[in-house]
């Protein structure tokens, strides 16, 4: 409501492109407004949105989500997607991705080859949200700490965004080290300590 009521009320030249980034619910806005309805509308899709959020999804209303989300992008003119797996997912609904795939600096993040020598380092680097497993990468840990191997294994967890008091609570118990964000400049000679990475 908000943006509809901003688009309406300011003083907008109708755009001839429109690029919104993420998911469908960026182009929703973009739909609902008449002064970017007409114009040439780029949707960058950055994630499998609904299979993203199956979790806090009910099982029963998923197919009506999923028909939303199609019908929405259905109105999207390009389709962008950083993989393969996006553009295949959404092919299923009829709809062409092109893909431009994500990039990485080989020099930058280069590291010398694990040790694998006890302790293991095993880390856990990214947003700390129930879609990116951070739930069943503290579950492994705890396994692992109470079992014959604990003195074998360390476990840490580099990230912020999300859920923090999870992550916080395994490592008062002991299961894991949390570090928190680290800078992105920081991050090469970080990853090039650990053994494993997650």
């Amino acid at each position: 409501r908000q943006f509809v009521r901003y688009k309406a009320s300011a003083n907008h030249v109708q755009p001839d492109i429109v690029i919104t980034a993420g998911t469908f619910l960026e182009l929703l806005m973009v739909r609902l407004s008449r002064r970017t309805r007409k114009a040439f509308k780029v949707t960058w899709l950055r994630t499998i949105w609904v299979d993203q959020k199956t979790y806090r999804i009910p099982a029963l209303i998923r197919p009506l989500v999923r028909k939303t989300e199609a019908w929405l992008l259905r109105g999207a003119d390009l389709i962008l997607g950083n993989g393969s797996d996006i553009a295949e997912r959404y092919s299923v609904y009829g709809l062409k991705v092109t893909v431009i795939r994500n990039a990485v600096d080989l020099v930058r993040w280069s590291a010398p080859a694990p040790k694998i020598a006890s302790p293991i380092r095993v880390a856990f680097v990214g947003r700390l949200a129930i879609d990116k497993g951070i739930v069943e990468f503290i579950e492994m840990a705890r396994r692992v700490k109470s079992g014959p191997l604990a003195d074998d294994f360390i476990f840490d967890v580099y990230g912020h965004s999300g859920e923090e008091a999870l992550v916080a609570k395994a490592a008062d118990a002991g299961i894991l080290i949390m570090h928190g964000a680290v800078n992105n400049e920081a991050l090469p000679a970080v990853l090039a300590e650990l053994d494993l990475c997650v």
